[in-house]
């Protein structure tokens, strides 16, 4: 059996059959012999590019996040929006570093034969599980939709705000009303707040609440407190 070449005699005879080609045949050749070490290479060259990408773009916190649902605004896909730019400057963070985020890819609006109701509602339920929204804006027909009397899907409002604050806020309260007649203030109605009447946001009667495992509670209630003016 005839001595396999070792790998430098290998490539001192690749490099000399390439020595006497044309360039294209060169282009073959090398595609021939070792495009299995060239798709290798470019996977991994891509591979890398992918995650520089990713990281770059994930290389943020995000200190407020919301949901919302049933409701568009010129910018929300790009975070250009005037919530998360007015928002941003009102918490004092660079919009880089430490962003806000409102993702408004979610419908709770049922549609014969669209699924989207279905999967927004499984969507928020395991992200309010991971804890990893903070505030939730809707319309006023879906306050309620995720609180029980077991579990408010929303914060009583009386736990994060003064006495002072809430008579402030006392016109605008949206309540969970518990079967034993207990009502909690869950929410407030934003139709008369800039969030409405200084934008294009596509709500009729937009309502907001505060997640009840959000990790970013003081910037939830900031949020109320920015578009009350308070």
């Amino acid at each position: 059996m005839a001595n396999k070449l070792s790998l430098r005699d290998e490539i001192k005879v690749q490099n000399k059959k390439l020595k006497d080609m044309t360039f294209s045949q060169k282009k073959e050749y090398i595609w021939e012999y070792y495009r299995i070490h060239i798709i290798g290479t470019l996977i991994a060259i891509v591979t890398v590019i992918c995650l520089i990408i990713m990281f770059m773009r994930n290389d943020y916190e995000a200190v407020f996040t919301t949901v919302v649902v049933d409701g568009n605004m010129t910018g929300f896909n790009d975070n250009k929006d005037k919530l998360t730019v007015e928002f941003t400057q009102y918490l004092g963070i660079d919009g880089k570093s430490k962003r806000v985020i409102f993702s408004n890819n979610y419908s709770l609006i049922q549609r014969a034969g669209d699924e989207d109701a279905y999967y927004s509602t499984q969507k928020i339920v395991a992200m309010a599980t991971a804890k990893s929204i903070d505030g939730y804006l809707c319309e006023y027909d879906y306050v309620t939709f995720y609180s029980s009397d077991e579990e408010l899907f929303l914060t009583d409002l009386t736990e994060l705000f003064t006495a002072n604050e809430l008579s402030k806020l006392s016109d605008y309260l949206v309540y969970y009303t518990a079967t034993d007649g207990t009502k909690f203030p869950i929410a407030v109605d934003l139709t008369s707040t800039r969030v409405k009447t200084e934008t294009d946001l596509t709500m009729t009667r937009p309502c907001y609440g505060v997640v009840s495992t959000s990790t970013h509670t003081d910037n939830a209630v900031k949020f109320i407190k920015y578009a009350f003016g308070l």
